[in-house]
């Protein structure tokens, strides 16, 4: 399901006012960590290469307003990202029987390739609608209906992810206990960790629970939460490829969370190591 979301970096997300020095530390903390998210999913991000084009040729002929930071900020930042080069325009609808009419959707530049994408994620500052749908035309015999969800904030793309993808089930495991039982160890004197909330609790905590696809082998599946209640950390493994989708959980100790939580997952949280 996953690899079923596109996200696309609207255009302007590269206003060269975002850039400005009065601008570009805000500009860097709103869009810095929904483009995580879209690495931690390991989606494909898309921008347009005439975006990229204007916002260079502005630099070029502003340059007192920019320093050298601005201008790596961008290189770094696009260096995972794929550019395309379309030439279609997409136009909102606005219906009204005979006289519906077309409206220039400027901020919107989508690459063919992505059409077939279930889910499309548009990352924009501008556009206010929590969804919407536009007419992508190529010619006047090639268009397409597309249809975005438009997401600015870490928490409701994952708010949005969580929801489109196959519920998760929590399951006990006498390993690890939970709030009534003591965690047991399957080998005498081995250090296990403990759940320390109910099985309620924890399958409320795996609903919202994040995950970084980034890292290879079992943890690229595990899924993590913060737990206020304990005021740490609470990690979700996966039990395999199973059609109820199942997960056991156990909390992290604070002086372990460099050691066992993804520092993607830390940095979501606003925790510190």
């Amino acid at each position: 399901m996953v690899d079923n979301i596109v996200f696309i970096i609207g255009s302007d997300i590269f206003s060269s006012s975002n850039l400005e020095d009065g601008n570009f530390q805000k500009f860097v903390k709103n869009i810095s960590p929904a483009l995580k998210v879209a690495e931690q999913l390991k989606a494909e991000v898309w921008y347009s290469h005439r975006d990229l084009e204007r916002l260079s040729s502005e630099m070029v002929e502003f340059d007192e307003y920019f320093t050298q930071s601005q201008g790596n900020f961008w290189g770094t930042l696009l260096e995972n990202f794929r550019p395309h080069r379309e030439d279609g325009y997409c136009f909102k609808i606005h219906y009204s029987f005979e006289n519906t009419s077309l409206e220039h959707c400027p901020l919107v530049s989508f690459p063919i390739d992505s059409i077939s994408k279930t889910y499309k994620v548009l990352l924009s500052f501008e556009l206010e609608e929590p969804e919407v749908s536009l007419l992508l035309a190529k010619s006047n015999s090639d268009f397409h209906r597309v249809h975005l969800n438009l997401f600015i904030k870490p928490d409701k793309i994952w708010k949005f992810v969580n929801n489109i993808l196959p519920k998760r089930k929590y399951n006990f495991s006498s390993k690890h206990g939970n709030i009534h039982k003591k965690a047991d160890p399957p080998k005498l004197g081995e250090k296990t960790s403990q759940l320390k909330c109910s099985d309620e609790d924890a399958q409320q905590l795996l609903n919202d629970a994040i995950f970084d696809r980034r890292y290879s082998g079992k943890k690229g599946h595990w899924c993590y939460n913060f737990d206020p209640v304990h005021d740490t950390f609470i990690v979700f493994p996966y039990e395999g490829n199973t059609p109820s989708n199942q997960f056991h959980a156990f909390h992290i100790e604070r002086e372990e969370w460099k050691k066992e939580i993804p520092s993607s997952v830390i940095s979501f949280f606003g925790k510190s190591t």
